[in-house]
């Protein structure tokens, strides 16, 4: 071996020597072959790497490193500061003999299709994953999920409100286009409609309707069977009742309503469930303009059958005092909130072993992710790449 090329190997072995802090009986598995012409010859000499991935390069140095992370950062450092040679890797183990890159002039730009496809390495430990929430700052290591994007907020518990109907205004039937809405009885009957009207139900934006219903109480003994459909007003916060003709028919209503099926007979003063009209309170909860303090109105007309059904108005309930307080129609909601805010996080990942060339063009790279749950909530995502050697 010629002068040269006896320096290069003193200069590259006692490097390594002297990162791994090792003697040279301990660093046998890690081999640098030289090979080439004199100094004066022109030609660049031959240097190939073999490197020691086995299981002995596993422990730990002094430095609180193992010897594999030591042997990495020295190769790294020596391949980005020698220059005039040809430098080629070879791994020693698992498997044996694979020569990652062949021997280059390691001044050359790596031509684009020298190498097509880096064997894809995995997550090895719990430290080259973590997820820090950025609120807070914690990071968590030894997680077994790893959440992608925003963490969103827990729905609430349940809540129940309820309203009864509280003046004369907020209550009233419509009898052959004309309006009453001083009666003590509502109405439904072939042409008499019945609007009811709730306030102070503080029912937030965004909440999620789990049950609702209306209890009225019966006016009078009556049988016979008949139908009621009981629709919602779709607007927003809608005005209470006048005496202008048709001020109940004459209002808009919800797509959603529900039809209540009457079979049994009514006794007085007995008070009387509607089926649940969850999907018709929501509709209005789901207006864009919807503000917890809105009102809820609804209508009840004939549907069906031969007969009729009276209840108890707030006048009748408000005015007598032989204990009749309370029979006027009552409003019953059970909901929850939608989940709080997105609490914004950062998720990291760590890959070793990823053996990209000095000056190499990455044409295409990407991450495998396997996913532990289904979900359809939409996401976007930024990667980065830290920029960082190792």
């Amino acid at each position: 071996m010629k002068n040269f090329s006896k320096h290069i190997l003193v200069f590259l072995a006692s490097f390594l020597y002297c990162s791994l802090g090792l003697s040279p009986v301990y660093a046998e598995d890690t081999e640098i072959f030289v090979g080439g012409a004199s100094s004066g010859s022109g030609v660049k000499p031959n240097v190939l790497f073999i490197l020691d991935n086995s299981g002995s390069m596993n422990s730990y140095l002094g430095a609180g490193k193992t010897r594999l992370e030591t042997m990495k950062e020295s190769f790294s450092d020596i391949i980005n500061s020698v220059s005039g040679v040809n430098v080629g890797i070879m791994r020693f183990n698992a498997p044996g003999g694979s020569v990652l890159y062949p021997v280059t002039n390691i001044d050359e730009v790596v031509a684009t299709a020298t190498i097509d496809t880096i064997e894809t390495p995995e997550l090895a430990s719990n430290d080259d994953d973590a997820v820090e929430h950025d609120t807070t700052g914690i990071v968590t290591l030894n997680g077994t999920e790893l959440t992608l994007g925003g963490i969103p907020g827990s729905s609430s518990a349940s809540v129940t409100v309820q309203s009864e109907i509280g003046a004369d205004s907020n209550n009233g039937y419509e009898a052959y286009n004309y309006m009453y809405n001083t009666s003590d009885t509502l109405w439904v009957y072939d042409d008499y409609t019945t609007g009811v009207r709730f306030e102070n139900l503080n029912i937030p934006v965004g909440a999620t309707i789990q049950s609702a219903y209306i209890r009225f109480t019966s006016r009078t003994n009556k049988s016979g069977s008949m139908n009621i459909n009981i629709a919602g007003e779709s607007t927003n916060n809608p005005s209470a009742f006048s005496t202008a003709n048709n001020d109940i028919t004459n209002r808009s209503t919800t797509i959603a309503s529900e039809d209540w099926s009457i079979t049994s007979s009514w006794q007085k003063r007995q008070s009387y469930t509607s089926p649940d009209i969850t999907a018709v309170v929501q509709e209005i909860i789901n207006h864009a303009s919807w503000s917890p303090n809105d009102a809820l109105g609804f209508i009840l007309s004939k549907t069906g059958g031969g007969t009729w059904r009276g209840f108890y108005s707030w006048l009748s309930s408000k005015s007598n005092t032989q204990g009749l307080l309370g029979r006027g129609p009552v409003l019953t909601v059970t909901y929850t909130t939608s989940a709080g805010p997105v609490a914004s996080q950062t998720t990291a990942l760590r890959f070793n072993n990823v053996a990209i060339p000095k000056g190499a063009t990455v044409t295409n790279a990407y991450i495998n992710f396997t996913a532990v749950d289904t979900s359809s909530t939409a996401a976007s995502l930024t990667i980065q790449v830290e920029n960082t050697n190792h």
